[in-house]
């Protein structure tokens, strides 16, 4: 039987002990195993850390490209080993780390696991994931937003937009408002502050030539938001975003959908069934996503969402 080799691509990261014998450490143990072929590799960046409560050192972040026939679920696992056997300790998140190595892509595959999500989640807005990736692999594709790792990059590069909201009422961005660095300002679209959906959009060529950009200031970042709660208005303005955000909510899960079903409520349902497929569109979103999976994150993902895109 034929055996069949996928295109992968890998990111390595360290900002603890010596960074760049820990690169070549990695490159050493790839290239002797069987099963693995190393395809190229980056040159190494200097970057800032992001997400990190404590002050750290700078990272020195690179692009693995190499052909494997282990499944993806074993080619992680042997990353995660490979990392533990070069002192990767993981006590909280955003931690500083001698090694970390991430699966990025593994051919055209999207694969999700509770160990394991490919495309990796948040490589499409990460300025320090795609800029050594590009140097080996900017033809790359992306599977979820069918574009090149190339445009990815072009995108956060030159797109100067909203942070577009999905799945989000005020009353949830005002929460999301308390927890984050950022500041955040509904606008150009009118919102209806009760319900938390559009009702009043400016006329199109007036929206178009509107300045949306996030801007850098001393005191940390300013960002126009644009709140969308259905698939039109989604369509309608999904060229303005420069990021796709979406929001955890019950009503996404198909566990809830199935507990609305059982109450009999027709309207709700409805609403619950135009969010899931509002959900599924904005994922599939031809530009840079960030899922936040966890409420208590959501200011915390959305600020180094910004920082990795500068």
């Amino acid at each position: 039987m034929e055996e069949h080799y996928q295109d992968c691509l890998v990111a390595f990261g360290s900002n603890l002990g010596d960074r760049e014998r820990f690169f070549h450490d990695v490159i050493d143990a790839l290239n002797q195993h069987s099963r693995f072929q190393i395809v190229s590799h980056s040159d190494l960046y200097s970057t800032t850390p992001i997400g990190g409560v404590d002050p750290q050192h700078d990272y020195l972040n690179a692009a693995i490209r190499l052909v494997t026939n282990l499944p993806a679920i074993e080619l992680a696992d042997y990353l995660f080993q490979l990392e533990k056997s070069l002192g990767r300790q993981r006590k909280q998140r955003w931690e500083a780390r001698t090694v970390d190595l991430d699966l990025l892509l593994y051919g055209q595959q999207n694969f999700e696991s509770n160990s394991l999500v490919i495309p990796h989640p948040r490589m499409s807005y990460r300025r320090f994931v795609l800029e050594p990736a590009c140097q080996i692999a900017a033809e790359m594709v992306h599977p979820t937003s069918q574009l090149t790792l190339g445009q990815l990059l072009e995108h956060i590069n030159t797109k100067r937009g909203a942070l577009m909201f999905v799945g989000c009422t005020v009353n949830q961005f005002s929460v999301i408002c308390q927890s984050t660095r950022t500041q955040l300002f509904i606008n150009p679209i009118e919102q209806d502050m009760v319900a938390g959906e559009v009702n009043s959009l400016m006329p199109h060529n007036e929206l178009q030539n509107l300045e949306l950009e996030i801007v850098d200031s001393l005191g940390g970042a300013a960002a126009n938001v644009i709140l969308v709660n259905d698939c039109n208005t989604f369509d309608e303005f999904q060229h303005l975003a420069r990021l796709i955000v979406i929001l955890p909510s019950p009503a996404t899960t198909e566990r809830s959908l199935n507990i609305v079903k059982n109450d009999v409520d027709e309207i709700s349902l409805q609403h619950t069934q135009d969010l899931v497929e509002l959900i599924h569109s904005a994922s599939r979103f031809r530009g840079p996503v960030l899922q936040i999976r966890d409420w208590r994150e959501a200011g915390r993902e959305i600020d180094a969402a910004l920082a990795a895109m500068r």
